[in-house]
């Protein structure tokens, strides 16, 4: 905030027009479309682990106190 205030008048009309430009909108978008993407991207990886867990290593131990092996 400091160094805002520092700014002349025009830079700092300057730099909050470029904020609210078209081209940071389409960043933040960008950015925000890359987010849900990893997110999406370790959801799937944990989902992936869990399942070879469960096919591994649960369903054996589970089948031996059973005692179907």
């Amino acid at each position: 905030m400091m160094a805002i205030r520092r700014l002349s008048v025009g830079r700092r009309n300057l730099l909050e027009r470029l904020a609210r430009s078209r081209a940071a909108r389409d960043l933040r978008e960008f950015v925000w479309r890359t987010v849900e993407g990893l997110s999406v991207v370790m959801m799937l990886i944990g989902l992936w682990v869990t399942v070879t867990w469960l096919i591994e290593i649960g369903a054996p131990a589970l089948a031996r106190w059973i005692g179907w092996m």
